[in-house]
């Protein structure tokens, strides 16, 4: 089935396939692309919305490493965590994910949605690393809605992270536990989303689904006072397991979509 979106958040999409392919596709669509170096490609985050129901009154991306800096939004934690976890902070700062942030308007109600898009780091062995990453991210979020009165959020992306991670645990309860080591002690008190989210999608069987890997790595989030109206379903086991793994005929991409209908009046 062929699903007409109001906005899209992608990720790992290719520079020359967006400039060739996606741009052309989907006329209707208004696009922006960020991407960085990888091999020998260009590949990034992209968000897209349907220019007749949207007007976009900002953009912008976020290497999510720099919120920790002097000048970042979080400089205050940054600085403390370099005093106190001095190594850890060089592995944030050698790992820069970009993420995006856009801020549209209904032309149809006027209400105004702060949509972020990211593709956060995939080696499960730095997971500490992609949650702070995470809160760099909800930190700007935040700091972005509130220059816009009754702004509504959404988050998507590839956060790379399963439902026991940290990240999860920060994007649908707010804080994390501790493991009991002295740097997760420190995330769970000193660490604190300052968004209150909601699974939009809830809890698919799986999103990503590979020879090697099936799990759920991917999410689509809105804030509290939005609401859920439908949500598509997971794809049927049988039809996963035609082939190894995605990409296949039935699924073009080791990723499976999340697709929610929310109701921000």
């Amino acid at each position: 089935a062929v699903v007409s979106t109001q906005s899209t958040g992608m990720q790992e999409v290719e520079g020359h396939a967006f400039d060739e392919s996606l741009s052309h596709m989907l006329p209707e669509y208004q696009g922006n692309l960020r991407t960085v170096v990888k091999g020998r490609s260009k590949v990034g985050c992209c968000i897209l919305y349907k220019r007749a129901l949207y007007e976009e009154l900002n953009y912008e991306t976020i290497e999510l490493p720099k919120q920790y800096d002097s000048v970042g939004d979080l400089a205050d934690l940054g600085e403390r965590m370099r005093d106190q976890f001095p190594k850890f902070m060089v592995d944030i700062a050698v790992r820069p994910i970009l993420s995006q942030i856009i801020v549209l308007k209904s032309t149809a109600t006027g209400r105004i949605i702060v949509v972020g898009n990211t593709h956060l780091f995939w080696d499960p062995k730095y997971s500490r690393i992609t949650f702070l990453h995470a809160h760099g991210l909800c930190t700007r979020l935040e700091r972005t809605r509130r220059r816009f009165e009754g702004a509504r959020v959404v988050l998507c992306g590839d956060m790379n992270s399963r439902k026991t991670s940290l990240v999860h645990s920060y994007l649908t309860r707010g804080f994390v536990d501790s493991d009991g080591s002295e740097l997760e002690d420190f995330f769970a008190t000193e660490v604190r989303n300052p968004l209150s989210l909601n699974l939009a999608r809830g809890e698919p069987n799986f999103t990503n689904y590979t020879a090697t890997f099936k799990d759920v790595i991917d999410y689509v989030l809105c804030d509290s006072e939005s609401k859920v109206v439908a949500v598509t379903p997971s794809p049927e086991l049988s039809d996963l397991e035609q082939s190894e793994g995605c990409p296949s005929e039935i699924f073009p991409s080791d990723h499976l979509p999340i697709i929610a209908d929310i109701d921000f009046t």
